[in-house]
C-alpha cells in the first residue's frame, strides 16, 4: 500500500515536472520568434545602409521621373512587369530622401507579412502557441519573404491586404487594403473566388475605383507606352523562355528541366486549361455538393492564378505561407511538404540536372502540390457523401 501511494507520489511529481517545462515552450518559442527577427531586420537595414534594394530603387526612380519636365515613358514602363497603376501606391514616396523611402517600405512589408500571421491565427486558433511562434521564427528563413524584404517588394503589404479580407470586418479597410494589393500585383483579385457575391462586389469596386484614381493620376501618355512594350513582350505568343530560376511560371520550369529556351505556347495553353478546369470543377460541381470553406476556396484560386501567371517571381509565392503556417497548426501536418519547397532558396543548393531543376522549381511545384491538396480533401468529402 506504502509503495503504491509512493508510485502515485511519483507520477504526480513527474506530471507536474512536465507540466512545468511545457509551460516554458511558448515563451522560449516567442523569445526565439523576437532574436531571429530582430537579427533578420538588422541585416536588411545594414543592406539598405551600404546598398539599394533593388526593386524598390526602380520603383523609387519611376515615380519621381514621372513629376519631371519630360518624363522619361520608356523608363518608367519598362522599370516593372506591371502595368502603370502599379506605381499609384508607391507616389507616397515622392520626393521623399531614398534612404528612409528604402527603411519605411521594408517596416510596412515586415508589418504586413506579422499581422497578416498573427491576425489569421487568432481568428482560427484564439491563443497563440509554441508552435505557432516557432513556426513564425522559421518564416524569418523562409526564401521568398526574405527575397521580398530585400528586393525592397512590398509582397507583406500585398499579403496583408490578401488575409485582411478575411480578417477585418470594417469594409472599408477590407477594402482599402485590398484595393492597394492588388495595384501592387492584381493577382489578389483571384481570393475573391472563395466569398460571395456582396464581398466579391466590394473587392472589385475597390479596385476599379483605385484604377479610376490612377488614370487621374497618371499622365494619360503613360498608358500607350505600357501597350507598346506589353505587345513586343506578349508571354503567350513568346517563344524564348527565361530559365532563370527567379521565374516560377511553367515554362520556365519546363525549360529549366529540358534545358531548351524555345517552346511552343501551345504547352503554356493547354496547362492553363487544365489548372482551370480543375479549379472549375471544384467550385461549380464539388461546390454546389458539399461545403468549402472560404479560405481554402480562396487559396485554391490564389494557387491556381499563381500556377498560370506567365511571370510569378520567387516572392509572390509568400502570399500562400501564412494559410500553409495556420494549416499545420492546425494539425495538418502534410502541409509541411509545400511549405518547405516554398521556403527553399534554389540558389543554395548545390546540384545538378534534375535535381538542380527540381530546386530551382520549387515555389512552382509548391504551389502544384498545394492546388491539389486543397483539390483532393474535397473530392474526399465528395466521395464520402456520395457513399452515405
Amino acid at each position: 500500500m506504502a509503495r503504491t501511494c509512493a508510485l502515485g507520489a511519483q507520477g504526480r511529481q513527474f506530471k507536474s515536472a512536465r507540466s512545468d517545462i511545457m509551460k516554458l515552450f511558448k515563451p522560449a518559442a516567442f523569445l526565439t520568434f523576437v532574436v531571429v527577427w530582430l537579427v533578420r531586420v538588422i541585416k536588411i537595414l545594414s543592406s539598405i545602409k551600404t546598398g539599394v534594394l533593388p526593386d524598390f530603387y526602380l520603383f523609387y526612380r519611376a515615380v519621381n521621373n514621372l513629376f519631371l519636365p519630360k518624363p522619361n515613358f520608356d523608363l518608367i514602363v519598362k522599370s516593372s512587369y506591371g502595368p502603370p497603376f502599379i506605381y499609384v501606391p508607391f507616389l507616397i514616396f515622392v520626393h521623399w530622401p531614398f534612404w528612409l523611402a528604402e527603411v519605411t517600405i521594408t517596416l510596412l512589408s515586415l508589418f504586413g507579412y506579422l499581422v497578416s500571421f498573427y491576425l489569421l491565427w487568432k481568428i482560427n486558433r484564439k491563443k497563440t502557441s509554441a508552435l505557432f511562434w516557432f513556426l513564425m521564427a522559421a518564416m524569418a528563413y523562409s526564401f521568398p519573404i526574405v527575397y521580398s524584404l530585400g528586393m525592397g517588394n512590398p509582397l507583406g503589404v500585398v499579403t496583408l491586404g490578401i488575409y485582411g479580407f478575411f480578417v477585418f470586418k470594417n469594409k472599408f479597410l477590407k477594402g482599402f487594403l485590398l484595393a492597394v494589393s492588388s495595384l501592387l500585383k492584381i493577382f489578389p483579385l483571384s481570393i475573391l473566388a472563395g466569398f460571395r457575391q456582396k464581398e466579391i462586389i466590394l473587392g472589385f469596386a475597390s479596385f476599379f475605383i483605385g484604377l479610376l484614381l490612377s488614370t487621374i493620376i497618371l499622365p494619360v501618355r503613360i498608358w500607350p507606352h505600357y501597350l507598346d512594350w506589353l505587345i513586343r513582350i506578349d508571354p503567350l505568343s513568346k517563344r524564348i523562355i527565361n530559365p532563370s530560376i527567379y521565374n516560377q511560371s511553367f515554362p520556365s520550369t519546363l525549360a529549366r528541366f529540358s534545358g531548351l529556351t524555345e517552346f511552343s505556347p501551345n504547352y503554356y495553353y493547354v496547362f492553363i486549361f487544365f489548372i482551370l478546369l480543375i479549379f472549375t470543377w471544384v467550385v461549380f460541381i464539388a461546390g454546389k455538393k458539399i461545403r468549402i470553406d472560404s479560405l481554402d476556396l480562396s487559396m485554391l484560386a490564389l494557387s491556381a492564378m499563381l500556377l498560370i501567371h506567365p511571370y510569378p517571381w520567387q516572392y509572390y509565392f509568400a502570399t500562400l505561407l501564412p494559410y500553409l503556417v495556420i494549416k499545420i497548426a492546425s494539425g495538418n501536418y502534410y502541409f509541411l511538404l509545400p511549405l518547405c519547397l516554398m521556403s527553399v532558396d534554389g540558389n543554395r543548393i548545390v546540384s545538378s540536372g534534375f535535381v538542380k531543376a527540381a530546386a530551382d522549381s520549387s515555389q512552382f511545384f509548391a504551389a502544384l502540390i498545394l492546388f491539389f491538396m486543397i483539390t483532393f480533401i474535397y473530392l474526399n468529402e465528395l466521395k464520402l457523401k456520395n457513399n452515405q
